[in-house]
């Protein structure tokens, strides 16, 4: 009780219904000027609330950037080309909700060559084989998870 009292200066108070907790918290950052964010604690210790949260990242539209740590790895979406880092054997899944994404990668045990992904799962279960490795797009976003 007295903690919220004590930090009672620092609570927003958000009552839109239509978005969630994590959304509304985005876009407040956004227009005090953030230009990044690190989100810990997202799971909710429910599946469904850290699904809803995952692909929260892959639907706002946002010029910032945003990545999800949880306890085994990170999510964070990409736009055009990226060249990121990581080490080999590393563990990366790619995932899109538009299918019309000419993805070509470099330095994945599985390469895509201007390929779509025709599933939310196609992407899954890839692996580094050189760093750093590049992911290119058409057009859109990805959201990529590396494991830890």
């Amino acid at each position: 009780q007295n903690l919220k009292h004590d930090l009672s200066h620092l609570l927003v108070h958000a009552p839109d219904q239509s978005e969630n907790d994590l959304r509304k918290t985005i876009k407040w950052v956004e227009i005090h000027g953030g230009l990044s964010v690190t989100i810990l604690g997202a799971s909710g210790k429910r599946e469904d609330h850290l699904l809803g949260n995952i692909f929260s990242l892959l639907s706002f539209k946002t010029n910032m950037n945003i990545q999800m740590v949880t306890d085994h790895g990170r999510f964070f979406c990409i736009h055009d080309e990226q060249v990121l880092e990581g080490f080999p054997r590393q563990q990366v899944s790619i995932f899109t909700l538009d299918n019309t994404i000419k993805i070509t990668t470099q330095g994945l045990k599985y390469s895509l060559h201007n390929e779509s992904l025709p599933t939310l799962y196609s992407g899954t279960l890839n692996e580094i084989v050189k760093s750093p490795y590049t992911l290119k797009i058409s057009h859109g976003k990805l959201l990529v998870f590396c494991a830890f």
